[in-house]
């Protein structure tokens, strides 16, 4: 059994699709202070961008020094500028709002990029706990509804899901970016 990025090679189809999210077992990664307080989430959606300026500066308050990952998505999802240069290199019309963490305690920054992705209605309510229907399980999407698209927002709800295609997470594995989080997605 041949496995390409853990997943047996049988299983992948040339349109395969993948949840990326941030990495849970990395600690000390930014939180933004006062997100809540200085912004608003559905600010950051196609359509309400102009609300946010291109350029923002943010605060994160940490003692101890902080690890950079690749993606976050506790507040929002926000993404480095390696991984924004694999998204621009598949799709140019993302928009983006960059912005700059400061930790002034240990004098640290670095820059993030919030992606202005179309949401795509395309997750199945089987993606819902039967518990909780706020809780997402897994991410099971109709793909007639993705219509072509490799990097996308597929969710109706406060949390970003965004999936990328197969050869969007190669593009982003090829360059060592591994401290994030991925899961193939089921089509329903």
């Amino acid at each position: 059994m041949e496995l390409v990025f853990g997943i047996n090679k049988e299983e992948l189809n040339s349109v395969d699709y993948f949840w990326i999210y941030q990495n849970r077992k990395i600690s000390d990664t930014p939180h933004i202070s006062n997100f809540s307080k200085d912004f608003k989430r559905r600010d950051f959606s196609y359509g309400n961008q102009y609300k946010i300026p291109d350029l923002n500066v943010v605060f994160t308050k940490s003692e101890k020094p902080l690890h950079y990952v690749n993606i976050l998505d506790k507040q929002l999802f926000l993404i480095s500028e390696a991984v924004k240069k694999v998204f621009d290199m598949y799709d140019r019309t993302i928009q983006y709002k960059a912005f700059c963490t400061l930790n002034n305690r240990l004098g640290q920054y670095n820059y993030y990029y919030a992606p202005i992705f179309k949401k795509i209605d395309c997750l199945l309510p089987s993606s819902y706990s039967s518990l909780n229907n706020h809780s997402l399980e897994q991410v099971i999407i109709n793909e007639s509804k993705i219509n072509g698209f490799c990097i996308c927002n597929v969710s109706d709800s406060d949390k970003e899901v965004v999936i990328v295609s197969l050869d969007v997470i190669e593009s982003i594995l090829r360059r060592g970016l591994y401290d994030f989080s991925y899961e193939k997605v089921h089509i329903g």
